[in-house]
């Protein structure tokens, strides 16, 4: 599977706007002898233009790639499998203090994405 700029800027969005991520993560997918990544930005700012290629034999990221990138690129080397990768980091995924109890459970409003 051969995945396209525009469905890693597709793919950015929808993890921002399900709120699977607070501030940044990354979005890549195979190509060819290559890796498209997604740039360090916020993933709702991501566009097909801002997509970075980086071949998948690189001793150097090139610029704009995020340095996160390497982790992308062990995974597909060692993994000749592996499609595409998605890096979230949700709010419910960080530590928090305990609240004192009782405690009242607010539901968050439904997220509605495009």
């Amino acid at each position: 599977m051969v995945l396209a700029s525009v469905q890693l800027a597709e793919a950015a969005h929808m993890l921002s706007c399900l709120g699977l991520v607070t501030a940044y993560g990354h979005v890549s997918g195979r190509s060819g002898p290559s890796m498209l990544i997604t740039p360090a930005a916020d993933l709702a700012t991501v566009t097909e233009s801002n997509i970075v290629e980086v071949p998948l034999g690189t001793s150097t990221l090139p610029a704009g790639a995020p340095a996160e990138g390497w982790a992308h690129l062990a995974l597909y080397r060692a993994r000749p499998d592996a499609a595409a990768i998605a890096r979230a980091q949700p709010s419910s995924a960080f530590a928090r203090r305990p609240r004192p109890r009782p405690q009242t459970v607010a539901r968050e409003p439904e997220l509605r994405c495009p």
